[in-house]
């Protein structure tokens, strides 16, 4: 009876339960019927499932875009590769369209050096100009020597302010050159003394046309030059501050450099006497220069330095075995891109090559000495061996770089110039900006380097980063007043 009457609880339970359950699902109204509240609903429903656009790119379910607007284009940072993290995004900026260069603008300047004492001109002093920091140094008029008369003349000299120096040194006024006229200047030398002495050949023989180089360059404002010529009995006469020291040898043709001979600070009015014994024949080198698609590259300059050599050492005087031969060595390339270069020691090289609308090349190579086993540092610098007297150099293609150059106050800086590589070395290149202060510049390192802009003693300056081959840079800086 008990069991009938739980059993019957239950039953009724169960329908009760039923029954609630029922009654609480809401009877569709008229208004939920209509199209416009079911696209009302479409909309709503969806919403909380699409909440995570993490999971939707991970299951990556079929989903009409349309369905889900909150994630059809999502956003996941991806790494770049490593070897475009260096490099400089393509400029969005350009100069105006249609734009062309400023015309090129050229004076003439010539000099007249003479004795502070009795006011008679010198002959033989190497002069050459200089600008304060705008036009690199081997973009300005090669060196000359004064003639009988004391002058000079260089011809296509960059328009504006430049500074005459000479070797020995004497007074260094500014020039303002002209757009096609001729400036004059006047260089005074004082405390003079001379040197003079032979060149001899390694049999003994006089050594007619032997040029005497400076070891290493003294003051900033120097160049590589040679300071005197032997003539045909191998005689040499140059003057030369009472006040300096120097380290000087000789060399000719496809002989090996001669003994160094210092010359010691002396009285004014001194002489010294410096003979010279060239070395036996030293090494040839062919070096062939080629574009990036492998095109010969003619009217190239190639630049070769030495430090210490054995065949250098056998004919240096005892007390005189250092110095740095810098770019005793020079050739420019044939038709063919071949550069010829000879008397060159067994040593290591540094070798230099630069050619208009490319990128400078820096190489150091070795001409093997029997008995001069390789070091590991000269493994771990990686040089290249030379034995057969030849070897490619291939230089890469410049970019170009454009922009505006600006003053302090927000105009643009006109006739301001743009240079990118060092101001002393081969292979810098200068631009001048136009009327609005636009310029293009080419020939740039598509690789980091640095480029300065400057307008009389305002200045700025910038490392860029790299950019891919064939890109071009934007750079707009504002001058600032640097008077150094």
């Amino acid at each position: 009876m008990k069991a009938r009457l739980v059993v019957g609880l239950s039953a009724t339970a169960a329908l009760v339960l039923l029954v609630a359950l029922l009654a609480r699902e809401p009877a569709p109204s008229s208004s939920a019927a209509t199209p416009a509240a079911s696209a009302a609903e479409r909309q709503v429903r969806p919403a909380p499932a699409v909440e995570q656009p993490e999971e939707a790119l991970v299951v990556e379910p079929q989903v009409e875009p349309t369905s889900q607007p909150q994630v059809a284009s999502p956003t996941t940072p991806v790494a770049a590769p490593r070897s475009v993290e260096l490099l400089e995004p393509e400029v969005a900026e350009r100069l105006p369209e249609g734009w062309t260069p400023p015309p090129e603008e050229f004076g003439s300047v010539t000099v007249f050096v003479t004795s502070t004492s009795d006011r008679k001109p010198v002959e033989g002093v190497l002069v050459w100009l200089e600008t304060e920091s705008e036009v690199g140094l081997y973009e300005m008029p090669e060196p000359l020597y004064s003639d009988a008369e004391g002058k000079v003349t260089f011809e296509r000299t960059p328009v504006g302010e430049v500074r005459a120096w000479t070797w020995p040194s004497g007074t260094a006024p500014e020039i303002l050159v002209k757009l096609g006229e001729v400036s004059t200047a006047r260089v005074s030398l004082s405390s003079l003394r001379t040197v003079e002495g032979v060149v001899l050949t390694h049999s003994g023989q006089p050594a007619e046309g032997a040029e005497v180089w400076r070891i290493g360059l003294g003051a900033d404002h120097d160049v590589p030059q040679p300071i005197a010529r032997s003539d045909a009995s191998g005689h040499f006469k140059f003057w030369m501050n009472a006040r300096d020291a120097v380290g000087l040898c000789a060399r000719r043709g496809d002989e090996l450099p001669s003994n160094v001979v210092g010359v010691p600070a002396n009285s004014p009015g001194t002489t010294e006497r410096a003979e010279f014994v060239l070395g036996p024949n030293g090494k040839t080198l062919k070096v062939r220069v080629a574009g990036p698609r492998g095109e010969r590259i003619g009217n190239a300059s190639v630049w070769i330095s030495c430090g210490a050599s054995r065949d250098l050492w056998q004919s240096l005087d005892t007390g005189a075995r250092t110095g740095s031969f810098a770019n005793l060595w020079c050739s420019t390339t044939d038709q063919n891109g071949i550069a010829t270069v000879e008397g060159l020691p067994r040593a290591c090289l540094d070798v230099v090559a630069v050619a208009d609308g490319y990128d400078t090349k820096r190489v150091t190579i070795r001409l093997p000495h029997p008995n001069d086993p390789v070091t590991p540092f000269e493994v771990f610098r990686q040089e290249l061996v030379v034995t057969d007297g030849q070897f490619d150099l291939i230089l890469k293609r410049g970019v170009a770089l454009e922009g505006q150059v600006f003053l302090p106050d927000g105009s643009p800086a006109v006739r301001a110039a743009v240079r990118h590589g060092e101001i002393k070395m081969p292979g810098s290149v200068t631009t001048y900006t136009d009327n609005n202060g636009y310029y293009r510049l080419h020939g740039v390192s598509a690789q980091a380097c640095q480029v300065d802009a400057a307008l009389g003693e305002h200045r700025a300056q910038i490392n860029l980063p790299g950019v891919p081959d064939g890109a071009t840079r934007w750079w707009a800086p504002v001058l600032q007043y640097d008077a150094r």
